[in-house]
């Protein structure tokens, strides 16, 4: 239990709370493995407990009437997930799925209830964070609504090398590139789609490959900024 407890301790929304609080919250705590491409939650389920990421990424999707998967975010270690159904005592909105192999702790409604009603400031934080994620479906709506293909994906690299890249003499460096198939699961187009876009900007130079990592040289910054309309 001392390994789930300073694990606890580092999730935002839980690492105020005392020791002895989260003592009592992770002898409570089931942890379970999960495989790639293995759905933990489903859209429409019982949300009748949420999830914490130890180890490990997973990805929220929907799917359209044709099948085509819209990945709407994707969490790591430290997340909670699945507690809007917690919250509201409605069904999942939509699916957790692993993305690579991972472990996660499960927390049962009745126990995050009778948690919440001792520590109500957990609650409030979850709120804040459901507010935040709200705002960042709210902007991604906004991009399919408003932007053409080039400019999503654009912001989408712009976006890797804020939260990824890692700053060299020539520009931001990006390890494991994603896959033509994640960026268009991401943005909501097609492989084909994203290829092409993907192969304009390469001969522009607005980025490079190198290996399995993205560059993207100074001038590039500018020009994907540039490219969005």
């Amino acid at each position: 239990m001392k390994g789930k407890q300073q694990f606890l301790c580092q999730v935002p929304v839980l690492a105020d709370l005392a020791d002895e609080d989260l003592t009592k919250l992770a002898d409570q705590l089931v942890e379970k493995g999960f495989d790639h491409e293995e759905l933990i939650m489903a859209e429409g389920d019982v949300g009748d407990f949420l999830i914490i990421l130890t180890e490990g990424k997973v990805k929220i999707t929907l799917y359209s009437r044709a099948g085509r998967e819209f990945v709407l975010h994707t969490f790591g270690a430290g997340a909670v997930v699945g507690e809007m159904a917690i919250l509201d005592d409605e069904p999942r909105s939509a699916n957790v799925i692993g993305d690579g192999e991972g472990k996660y702790l499960i927390l049962h409604r009745r126990v995050f209830k009778d948690f919440v009603v001792r520590r109500p400031e957990v609650a409030l934080k979850l709120v804040k964070q459901l507010s935040q994620r709200l705002r960042e479906a709210n902007e991604k709506l906004s991009d399919l609504a408003l932007l053409d293909v080039s400019s999503r994906v654009a912001r989408h690299l712009l976006q890797l090398a804020t939260e990824r890249g890692e700053e060299t003499d020539d520009g931001v460096f990006v390890a494991d590139r994603p896959t033509h198939q994640d960026i268009a699961n991401l943005i909501g187009t097609s492989r084909e789609t994203v290829s092409r876009v993907m192969s304009a900007l390469l001969k522009k130079q607005f980025i490079r490959y190198d290996g399995k990592g993205l560059v993207i040289p100074l001038e590039g910054m500018d020009s994907l900024e540039d490219a969005i309309e």
